[in-house]
């Protein structure tokens, strides 16, 4: 005789509520598990960063052309 049928009635239907929790954890576990390595935090995190990263160097260098443009028409206007 199988161990679920010598537990009372309110046992059972605990322990396969509680067996059915299990399932879907599992469940939630494994689509967890197949998603893709691309939409983990860290890797989102570190996309982010590298964006940020080339969005200063350019704007640094667009600054820096500028800069220096302005001072080539500083120095045309000094020396006429």
């Amino acid at each position: 005789m199988p161990a679920e049928q010598t537990l009372p009635l309110e046992e059972q239907e605990k322990w396969r509520a509680d067996h059915k929790l299990r399932e879907r954890e599992v469940a939630v576990k494994e689509r967890e598990a197949s998603r893709s390595g691309w939409s983990g935090p860290v890797v989102l995190a570190i996309l982010a960063a590298a964006i940020a990263a080339f969005g200063n160097v350019f704007v640094s260098w667009l600054n820096g052309h500028q800069a220096r443009d302005l001072e080539e028409t500083k120095a045309e206007a000094a020396h006429p």
